[in-house]
């Protein structure tokens, strides 16, 4: 079931620009920056934002995001 929503966060994501830099190294980092940017009140990313490039880090927040959401759904 959750392996389902995932496909669908993934398949919903809007953007203008795949961008998967950095190296292999700083992938996972920037991924958890972003999650942990999103479960902090202090940081918020905007649509216009998210929606021009897609980014390591701004996956990590919108994944969260999205999860967040789903959650409250469940």
């Amino acid at each position: 079931m959750l392996r389902i929503k995932y496909k669908k966060i993934f398949n919903e994501l809007v953007y203008e620009i795949d961008d998967p830099s950095p190296s292999d190294n700083g992938r996972l980092a920037k991924f958890k920056m972003g999650w942990l940017n999103a479960k902090s009140s202090k940081k918020t990313y905007t649509n216009k934002t998210l929606n021009k490039r897609l980014t390591w880090n701004n996956l990590g927040y919108r994944f969260v995001k999205e999860l967040v959401d789903l959650m409250i759904l469940i």
